[in-house]
């Protein structure tokens, strides 16, 4: 391998391949700004630091800098004659013994693995591949778990991955360091095409991160802020921060040391001038070739030409072979769909069933006979207490084996003591648990259901829902006998306690009342919005859809706009929950066999109050439109006029409280217009 000799300020002398595309950037003055200020502001004395894909070291030898001779900095390098100059940039600067130096691939595990040595113009695009050639070679493996095994009583305080698309690979093999919070911060460089390349993708890369209770953050050194970066599409290339704990990344950059800020200065300012130089020297380079073009534009032109043609062949058979790929990865996906429907419903005929029973929020081990397999779920806030009775009461009676299933009860309002009371009180004949959440929102209750229970099926009961004897037992069975459906409901009769007035039996489905009749409706292949959907009240939804809908709400910042809060009266939670099936080939669907009633008091039934739940309908409605990307409504204050006289002389007080759907949608809208 050909190299040379590179100044780089602050650092020193770096000997780096000749020609490679990272040593030019690192000539040029122009690499990775924001990185190399994120080491300076972040990196203390003492610190341990993990160089994940160190190539010749350039980020180890600013690290090393830093955390001086209590610190600890480990490069690890796969590639054997990039290995050779990592150790001669480290070995300069060092004399202590605060540097490990790693020849091994990091991995998600410890053994072997093959690995791509590229021609040296390119040698920090080496990457691990799963086709041997002539130019791979086997390296030895390690997962940062098993290498830090023997320092249980250390830290780390950052560390960078840059491993050509094996990223969340790597992040696999760290789950034992991340558990027990002992990685602080990642600093990690990935692109959607790397990591197709190694079979995973940027979704993949947060999920990852996310089932480990990290994010991922923006470091803007600009402003030396960081903002918290979410999945929306592919990522095409970026640097990004994954931590657990923000607080002490950010109090870390804002008390960073007189000298790294001079220091993160100065990078800025030379990083400024040389990407100016590096900018008029291209355009030198494009008029010059101009130039040179203009002379000999004959040639030229034929050349050209000749290149366009190859261009165009090549366009059509990758549109051909394009095609041929969509297709065949539909029908693997179709095929795929059929064959875990039907192994759920194997699963569920011979009674297969996985669950965790909590009993007043301390897990309990189940006997290997009993197969509880459905979890009812009532999240309330400040109950009342003799509608709740008549609930627990109604679940009392149900029909469904009590070995099957339990109650988890989601107190969203902590403070409130009653509902405890009254489970002490109650002669109740099935296993509960009583969950404390003090996030206000019936959104936050939901996904604590989820996160501290785990079943087979989940059926969620409004604290004002009294279900049919038969209900569980019902649910249980369609389940078992349709596979293919991940969320359905059935028929919400009301009960009220005044009689409420004409206008509002028009108005009933908003408020949970429904009935579609005998007939089952089911969503169709293209899901749209419709009737199939159910509906909180009573809603039957599969553990897969949860667990779905949990990964939906932390990596989509819309979604956490949706669910009630104390006086505001947003909806759409339930329906996100429920179509959250169709993300997995499952269906939604109206089962008339299951029913329930709803108690309704009379300040619901009020002309003002349900104003107030068309407004928040049509708010909820605009932000799951963004959840779903789908495209907006232009609702004028001239269409909301017309629609407002027009329904107030056909449909009086409840065309009057329809119109209030559009006002809502309309200020979410604009209100997501100006941000």
């Amino acid at each position: 391998m050909n190299t040379e000799e590179i100044f780089v300020p602050h650092l020193g002398w770096l000997r780096l391949p000749a020609n490679d595309e990272i040593s030019k950037l690192i000539h040029q003055g122009v690499f990775e700004l924001e990185e190399q200020i994120f080491f300076h502001l972040f990196l203390r004395d003492r610190d341990v630091f993990v160089d994940g894909g160190a190539h010749s070291g350039f980020f180890s030898r600013i690290a090393d800098s830093i955390v001086g001779d209590s610190g600890l900095v480990i490069a690890f390098e796969a590639n054997p004659t990039t290995f050779e100059l990592l150790s001669e940039n480290l070995s300069r600067s060092v004399t202590r013994s605060n540097v490990e130096l790693c020849n091994q691939a990091l991995w998600k595990d410890d053994g072997e693995i093959l690995f791509q040595s590229n021609e040296a113009i390119i040698s920090s695009f080496d990457h691990v591949t799963y086709v041997k050639s002539s130019n791979t070679i086997e390296v030895p493996s390690i997962s940062l778990d098993s290498y830090f095994a023997s320092y249980s009583d250390r830290e780390i305080s950052l560390v960078k991955l840059d491993c050509e698309g094996v990223e969340s690979h790597i992040i696999e093999g760290t789950k034992g360091l991340m558990s027990n919070g002992k990685i602080k911060c990642f600093l990690v460089e990935f692109s959607e095409l790397n990591l197709l390349r190694a079979n995973s993708s940027t979704e993949d890369l947060f999920r990852v991160g996310q089932s480990h209770g990290y994010s991922f953050y923006r470091f803007d050194s600009s402003t030396n802020s960081i903002n918290k970066a979410y999945f929306d599409k592919p990522i095409y290339y970026e640097n990004l921060l994954l931590t657990n704990d923000l607080d002490f990344v950010s109090d870390r950059i804002l008390t960073a040391s007189p000298k790294a800020k001079r220091v993160s200065k100065d990078l800025a300012a030379k990083y400024k001038v040389n990407l100016s130089t590096k900018k008029i020297l291209e355009n030198y380079t494009v008029i010059q070739s101009k130039a040179e073009l203009s002379e000999n534009n004959k040639t030229w032109a034929k050349k050209s030409e000749r290149l366009l043609e190859k261009e165009r062949i090549l366009s059509e058979n990758n549109k051909t072979w394009a095609e041929k790929s969509e297709r065949l990865l539909e029908k693997e996906r179709i095929l795929n769909n059929k064959l875990g429907i039907e192994l759920r419903k194997v699963k569920r005929k011979l009674g297969v069933f996985e669950h965790t029973i909590h009993l007043d929020g301390q897990e309990v081990h189940v006997d290997k006979k009993i197969d509880i397999c459905v979890q009812v779920v009532i999240c309330a806030a400040k109950p009342r207490i003799d509608v709740l009775k008549f609930v627990l009461e109604s679940l009392n009676r149900q029909t469904l084996e009590r070995s099957k299933w339990s109650l988890c009860y989601i107190n969203n309002a902590p403070d409130d003591q009653e509902p405890r009371k009254l489970f002490s009180k109650l002669n109740l004949g099935f296993d509960y648990s009583l969950i404390d959440e003090p996030r206000a929102g019936l959104i936050f209750a939901r996904l604590s259901a989820i996160k501290n229970t785990n079943a087979e099926l989940y059926v969620f009961v409004d604290d004002d829902n009294v279900l049919d004897d038969n209900y569980l037992e019902h649910a249980l069975q369609v389940s078992v006998n349709r596979p293919e459906l991940g969320a359905f409901g059935g028929r919400c009769h009301g009960i009220y306690e005044r009689e409420p007035g004409k206008w509002f039996r028009q108005l009933e489905n908003y408020i949970a009342v429904r009935d579609y009749g005998e007939n089952e409706l089911i969503s169709p292949n293209d899901p749209e919005w419709g009737p199939w959907e159910p509906v909180g009240a009573g809603m039957v939804v599969a553990r897969e859809v949860c667990q779905k809908f949990l990964e939906l709400y932390e990596s989509n910042m819309h979604s956490q706009a949706l669910g009630r809060n104390r006086d505001a009266l947003m909806s759409g939670e339930d329906t996100l929950l429920a179509r959250v099936s169709y993300s997995l080939d499952l269906k939604c669907c109206y089962i008339p066999l299951l029913r329930l009633e709803h108690w309704i008091p009379p300040r619901r039934t009020k002309f003002i109050y349900m104003c107030r739940i068309l407004f928040g309908h049509g708010s909820s409605f605009y932000t799951l439109q963004k959840v779903y990307g789908e495209e907006h409504y232009t609702i004028t204050k001239r269409y909301i006029a017309k629609k407002m006289i027009y329904r107030f002389a056909t449909k009086g007080r409840s065309g009057i409280a329809r119109t209030f759907w559009e006002i809502g949608y309309r200020k979410a809208s604009r209100r997501g217009d100006r941000s």
